[in-house]
């Protein structure tokens, strides 16, 4: 039982880690792209997990 929650814990840390990996690297991205000059807008900083 122990272990099936600690599997359960790990699969919810490693997804929210990548979730915060594609946060992040879109985030750099549309900074690369757009150099410096994107408008941040509502929907880049309150958008739901999926």
């Amino acid at each position: 039982m122990m272990r099936l929650v600690l599997l359960l814990l790990l699969a919810y840390a490693l997804s929210m880690l990548c979730f915060a990996a594609i946060k992040v690297s879109s985030v750099l991205m549309a900074e690369i792209f757009y150099g410096g000059a994107y408008r941040w807008g509502m929907d880049d900083a309150t958008s739901p997990p999926i």
